[in-house]
């Protein structure tokens, strides 16, 4: 447990990508302290989603404020939750090997963050049909891992293998224990 009485697992988000065209996933958003899952539509969603649930859960904590291209003034805005999380009634629906299992889509990917330090994240992410997990240091370098492994599939869940180009960073980290 976490000082925030929060369980190392809170920050686990496991992203079910259900079609991916032109660059472009779609696909589910499951989190433990959520009913059901929330969809997506691109990297860019996905990834504010993913910052609103964290935001929401208070974990990890973000070391940075905010800030506004637009000039909003901060101190006249109310920190809300996003909808689907209300902060106030926080349950756990799932546990984390529940959750792992309940999602159908034929590409998956877990992601931890640890981190929420620098204005970005840093963690890990897991994509269990390539069997493979790998740190990262910003949620650019984890789009970029999961774009190049997208890239590599002729339809989701069949990853088709090749020698990697140069400068290329697919999921290719340490395989799990015991492999």
């Amino acid at each position: 447990m976490k000082k925030d009485g929060l369980p190392d697992y809170a920050a686990l988000m496991v992203v079910g990508v259900d079609a991916y065209q032109l660059g472009v996933p779609e696909g589910r958003l499951f989190n433990c302290y959520l009913e059901s899952y929330i969809p997506f539509y691109g990297f860019m969603d996905l990834f504010l989603r993913i910052d609103q649930i964290l935001d929401a859960l208070d974990h990890p904590q973000a070391t940075f404020e905010r800030r506004w291209l637009s000039g909003r003034d901060l101190d006249n805005m109310a920190a809300k939750p996003p909808v689907f999380l209300p902060k106030s009634s926080l349950v756990r629906y799932w546990e984390p090997g529940e959750l792992k299992k309940i999602l159908s889509a034929k590409t998956r990917f877990y992601i931890r963050v640890l981190f929420r330090q620098n204005a970005t994240w840093q963690g890990s992410v897991e994509w269990p049909e390539g069997r493979r997990r790998v740190n990262f240091r910003s949620v650019l370098e984890l789009g970029e891992m999961l774009l190049e492994t997208l890239e590599r599939m002729d339809k989701p869940g069949r990853w088709v293998a090749r020698r990697p180009v140069d400068g290329e960073r697919l999921l290719r980290g340490s395989r799990p224990a015991g492999e």
